[in-house]
């Protein structure tokens, strides 16, 4: 019988939250509130170009033909339709800083008087092709496009006159009056001036290797339009798909924004930082404008593969917002289940009735708060951002009170400013590790570590001059550490030899509000596949490593990444390729995880055998294990001189006066470097860090080269943490067979034709009926194997779901995976659920017409129920300044994850001593003559949180004074012996479990 077993499994990952805090609910960006809404423009119309008054009266939408709509930006009503003369195409509309507004036809240049909505100095132009205005900041003079020429517009005097660059016949404009430009000088399509009025900026037609070029002349200012400098840059394609670029110079007049998503230094003119567009994929950018704050930059722009499964987002007209501080895009609404999200605006009715735009211009409002976006057929939009005016300039705004939080602000920042958090009847929280980066963004870290939650005014005190703040600009809450990956591209690649290479990105996000240190991104792929890997650096700007060709096989790909602080993300780029050799073709299936560095559980080393290796190594991985020999060695000889065979639960003392001694023959700097050089190897990251917090297991049999890189490989354990994102198409769920009920589960349900098979299997069915307790109405198909092969049929009634893959013809898997195969889909819980209900789900797999398998039971219960604790009794009277404080607590759930104690003295309000411990025990150092109370509070591994009891658990009071004890050196009181190695060594850092 053909397909005689299936191997098969419905995922839906759950992740052990050791270190995690538990996930909250993301809150909704203040600009996923903005309203978008149709201007009421004339009828009839293409409107293509918009131009917005200087103090925010009006502005100015372009018929194609001979219309201009005034609207009241007040209100957005029609003011008047203005019908320009000749009946002429126009080309360019702008309003100058005093209000005086210019029109380009292709034979005219026109003013509009804003009293009488009527045409004045309607001047000939010297040109024949319609083209953009740019006015000075002073206003006395123009630059206008007119085919592959820039002509000069004198404005002074209230009039408008073309300026001739070479006197006599007909009038010249800027090529003319540089003749050297003529051979190398192509067609203006779009022009932008810098804020001194010195530069103009010119985006030429599309040249023969299908790139625009951007040009700068220089020296506009000088006096004479002769000897001016240009320069050509080719404008990268940073998006899969893209049309005629457009371009917007910041205040500063420091960066330039293309609306793919380069952003240029004005001063270098090489690209800055990029913004990843292509999170959106086949998405295609027209519009680009910055908020006049430098807070968000916006890109609108529509999706080509409208309704696609594989793609982060869906078809159709967006506006995404990109980070002016950290040029990321940020998720609107905050879920990862949904992709990324932007402002989603209305279908239109132009452009054959496909509900997208085209021929489009979007400007800003002065103050930033409404964007005004030309429309073509569609008319035109208004769209009102729901953002404060200092919303943006600080990111993030929030942080964590249990950790460091890395901010970015942005400004015009001078070196040297000094940043701190103030608040009333608190001490300063003073920045630290303050760096300007070249466009005047500051970036700063704060340690909120028992800071009390609120609101906290944000200081600036440059290195001259007076200090200032922003009122009430960030907030300290309770921490939260969370993160996602996200796989852009295929998880499933055909490589072929030859053929070109697949680009995947692994984006990481930090979606908590504290730094993570010490992301591990771990990722597979198929063994045998050649790949590069690309790690772009921590900075922006700073150059990105030249990446190495490397070969798959059985080990993970790890890529450490040392500090990713709050709403940032990091990119790694993948480029996957064949064999040289055969098999000509096959299929690289790609995952991946996210987590953190882990230090080893606590608990006795008995019963660990050690025994000498002698065995030369080389390289780092080498160096790393010879100093591992000569710590197993010197253990060794320390037992002996000791009399003991194994380390005991009472010698682990050996551990740490052995690498006390190690290190001081290595010394530590080089210890730390051997380690940091056999992490880097391991991570494939040419980052070294000056000091590695790794947790290092010394004791350990190494006898080769493979079971030195083992040994490499166990000084840190690579655990997953964090829920992947659902592009890789799993879900964090709950901790161990519990969920608070929030949550959306997502599942992967995998089949296998077993490489022992007979033959091929033609039709594979799966159903799925969904338990009472998820909701029917929240149920998404997901994404599949083979698409093209398949079906799917809901049935709402007998809650149902059934997948065909029909004429499949799925081979025995003996070369996995071409034999493999999987479905998924995601479905929420009953809000209504009570504590304690059961969800179970199950599915059921045939092949051709052999008997149903059914796949494991997948279950959740629901727990909403917070555990208790308390903290043991004390005497009521004790005679030591030093109380050995205990406490515990029970969970009939998730189980506790750690506790918080508070402690009063004489009556006085209570305050947080041991904050969110693991611990069960502490001594609490007090003074004579005072009473303390003590409490807790336990959490329990879904974030259910205990409430604060009436009254304390246990009250002592202090009657005689004791002899202090001195504290521990090194600052690793109360640390396991491997620790207080580490700590010698330079490489410990405190990280809370």
């Amino acid at each position: 019988m053909r397909n005689d077993r299936a191997h098969f499994a419905v995922i839906c990952l759950t992740l052990a939250l050791v270190l995690l805090t538990p996930t909250a609910l993301a809150a909704d960006h203040p600009l996923s509130h903005s309203i978008v809404s149709y201007l009421p423009m004339p009828s009839s119309g293409e409107w293509t170009q918009v131009a917005v008054a200087p103090d925010g009266s009006r502005a100015y939408f372009t018929d194609a033909y001979e219309r201009v709509a005034v609207i009241d930006m007040s209100d957005d009503s029609l003011i008047t339709t203005i019908t320009l003369p000749n009946n002429d195409f126009i080309g360019g509309i702008t309003v100058g800083p005093t209000g005086r507004t210019f029109v380009t036809s292709r034979t005219r240049l026109m003013e509009i008087d804003p009293s009488t909505n009527t045409t004045v100095n309607n001047v000939a132009a010297p040109w024949t092709w319609e083209g953009h205005i740019v006015v000075t900041s002073d206003g006395q003079t123009a630059y206008a496009a007119g085919g592959d020429e820039i002509f000069v517009i004198d404005l002074s005097g209230g009039g408008a006159s073309f300026v001739d660059t070479v006197p006599g016949g007909l009038v010249n404009g800027l090529v003319g009056a540089n003749p050297g430009w003529s051979t190398g000088w192509l067609d203006a399509y779009r022009i932008a001036l810098s804020p001194d009025d010195d530069r103009l900026y010119v985006v030429g037609d599309r040249g023969a290797g299908g790139l625009y070029p951007l040009v700068t002349i220089d020296g506009l200012t000088g006096g004479s339009y002769a000897g001016l400098t240009l320069n050509t840059v080719d404008m990268p394609n940073a998006v899969s798909a893209g049309g005629e670029p457009q371009i917007a110079v910041n205040a500063a007049g420091d960066l330039l924004f293309d609306s793919y998503g380069n952003v240029w230094q004005t001063s270098t003119m090489s690209v800055y930082q990029t913004v990843a567009l292509d999170a959106w994929s086949n998405w295609d950018p027209s519009c680009v404008a910055q908020s006049p704050n430098g807070a968000y930059i916006y890109y609108q722009g529509w999706g080509l593969s409208s309704g696609t499964s594989r793609r982060t987002t869906y078809g159709g007209e967006e506006l995404l917002v990109a980070s002016g501080a950290t040029y990321d895009l940020v998720d609107l609404d905050g879920l990862g289940s949904n992709g990324l999200t932007g402002i989603n605006m209305p279908e239109g009715s132009g452009w054959d009735g496909l509900g997208v735009y085209n021929a489009h211009e979007m400007v800003i409002h002065p103050d930033g708060d409404k964007l005004y976006f030309a429309a073509g057929g569609s008319g035109a939009l208004s769209i009102a951002l729901s953002i404060s005016p200092t919303s943006g300039l600080i990111v993030p705004d929030r942080g964590g009170n249990h950790g460091n939080v890395t901010v970015r602000v942005v400004g015009s920042f001078t070196a040297g400013t000094a940043v701190a958090l103030r608040r009333s009847g608190q001490s300063d929280i003073a920045g630290t590790n303050t760096s300007v980066f070249a466009d005047g963004t500051i970036e700063t870290t704060f340690d909120l570590t028992g800071a009390q939650t609120g609101k906290y005014d944000v200081v600036f005190t440059p290195p001259s001059g007076s200090a200032w703040q922003i009122a009430q600009g960030f907030t300290v809450e309770e921490d939260r550490e969370e993160a996602t990956l996200d796989l852009l591209g295929d998880r499933v690649i055909e490589a072929v030899v030859g053929a070109p290479e697949a680009i995947v990105l692994v984006r990481a996000k930090n979606t908590g509000n504290v730094d993570l240190e010490d992301l591990i991104i771990t990722f597979n792929l198929t063994a045998g596949t050649r790949f590069t890997v690309t790690v772009p650096p921590t900075i922006p700007g700073v150059a990105t490593e030249p990446a190495e060709e490397h070969v798959a096989d059985d080990q993970p790909v790890r890529v450490w990444v040392s500090r990713l602080p709050p709403q940032r993300t990091y990119t790694v780029e993948v480029a996957v390729a064949g064999q040289d050799t055969s098999p000509a073709t096959w299929d690289v299936e790609m995952f991946g995880i996210v987590g953190y560095v882990q230090g080893p559980s606590s608990g006795t080393t008995a019963g660990v055998t050690l025994t000498r290796k002698d065995t030369q190594r080389e390289g780092a991985i080498g160096e790393l294990c010879t100093f591992g020999d000569a710590v197993i060695k010197g253990i060794n000889a320390e037992l002996r001189r000791r009399g003991e065979n194994s380390l005991s639960a009472t010698g682990e003392g050996v551990v740490g006066d052995v690498i006390r001694q190690v290190a001081i023959e290595y010394g530590a700097a080089k210890v730390s470097s051997i380690i940091a050089k056999a992490l880097a190897q391991l991570v494939v990251t040419a980052l070294v860090p000056q000091a590695m917090p790794v947790f290092a297991v010394t004791f350990g049999a190494v006898s080769d080269i493979k079971s030195c890189f083992d040994f490499a490989v166990s000084l840190v354990t690579f655990g997953v943490i964090f829920p992947s994102d659902p592009n890789d198409k799993l879900c964090a769920v709950g901790v161990g067979q519990y969920m608070r009920g929030s949550e959306t589960l997502s599942f992967r349900i995998r089949f296998e034709n077993v490489a022992t098979a007979s033959a091929n299997a033609q039709q594979v069915r799966i159903t799925d009926v969904l338990d009472d307790d998820l909701d029917w109405d929240t149920l998404v198909i997901g994404d599949s194997s083979h698409p093209d092969k398949l079906s799917v049929d809901l049935n709402a009634t007998t809650r149902t779901i059934t997948w065909t893959f029909n004429a499949l013809n799925l081979p025995p898997n003996v070369t996995p995976p071409q034999g493999q195969g999987w479905v998924e889909f995601t479905v929420k819980s009953e809000a209504s659920l009570a504590d304690g209900a059961t969800i179970t789900n199950q599915a059921r797999i045939y092949f051709d017409l052999n008997d149903p398998i059914d796949t494991n039971v997948v279950q959740r219960t629901i727990d909403r129920t917070p555990p208790t604790s308390a903290v043991a009794a004390l005497s009521s009277v004790s005679n030591s300044t030093s109380l050995a404080v205990a406490w515990a607590g029970t969970d009939a759930g998730s189980g506790v994850q750690d506790y918080t104690v508070y402690v009063s003295r004489d009556n006085g309000s209570y305050s947080a001593w041991q904050e969110q411990t693991k611990a069960t025990s502490a001594t609490y150092t007090g003074e004579v003559g005072s009473t303390y109370k003590f409490y807790s509070v336990a959490r329990d591994r879904l974030g259910n949180t205990e409430p604060a009891p009436s009254e304390a658990d246990t009250t002592t009071a202090i009657s005689l004074q004791a002899t202090e004890q001195p504290a521990p050196a090194c600052g690793c009181g109360g640390a396991s012996a491997a620790m207080v190695a580490l700590c010698i060594l330079g490489l410990w850092r405190g990280r809370r479990t």
